[in-house]
């Protein structure tokens, strides 16, 4: 997937069968763990970020997340970038690192199983997961967690719905949860 941001050109890409040197990316640093790696990573997900500059081929930046947890196919669901952030959710965890040189800001294990979506949610962040829901602050801090009595969520049209102060989750059985903006489930 590519996009354009600012004056650069963001490709991520899911390179799970990525071993040293035999990849199309040659890629300047690889993480895991929120931690660098020097040797081969046996990780299940590997997922890539190139950044070039707009109308220039030269690669400016680049890392590889490897990442064990439940894949997900990369999707605008996935990451979002704001003021020069990239917040990209790779299997159980989530990085924020920073444009255009990707250096790592922070790294987050979070408690949801594999996490499906990631969303602005006043001035911090909701993360999505198969077993529930995330806010957490700029600083990757957690605010609060919820879980839903049935424990699975399923990705999908309608599952997910936040407005202002009210979000509203329907789990794998079809059950409704309203929770607001503490947390705190109001049926």
């Amino acid at each position: 997937m590519k996009i354009e941001y600012e004056n650069y050109e963001i490709e991520i890409v899911d390179d799970n069968f990525y071993v040293d040197n035999t990849s199309k990316h040659n890629y300047q640093s690889k993480y895991s763990g929120g931690h660098k790696v020097n040797g081969r990573s046996y990780a299940i997900n590997k997922r890539g970020i190139i950044i070039k500059e707009l109308n220039n081929e030269s690669v400016f930046s680049s890392i590889l997340l490897c990442e064990n947890g439940g894949r997900t196919k990369i999707s605008l669901d996935l990451f979002k970038i704001i003021e020069d952030d990239l917040l990209i959710c790779i299997g159980d965890k989530i990085y924020c690192l920073k444009i255009p040189n990707l250096q790592i800001n922070w790294f987050k294990s979070l408690p949801l199983g594999t996490n499906y979506l990631i969303n602005s949610f006043k001035e911090d962040y909701l993360v999505f997961g198969e077993i529930g829901l995330v806010r957490i602050n700029e600083a990757g801090e957690e605010i609060w967690h919820y879980k839903g009595e049935n424990g699975i969520f399923i990705p999908g049209n309608g599952k997910l719905k936040i407005s202002d102060s009210v979000i509203e989750l329907i789990d794998g059985n079809d059950k409704k949860y309203i929770i607001d903006e503490s947390g705190k489930e109001i049926i």
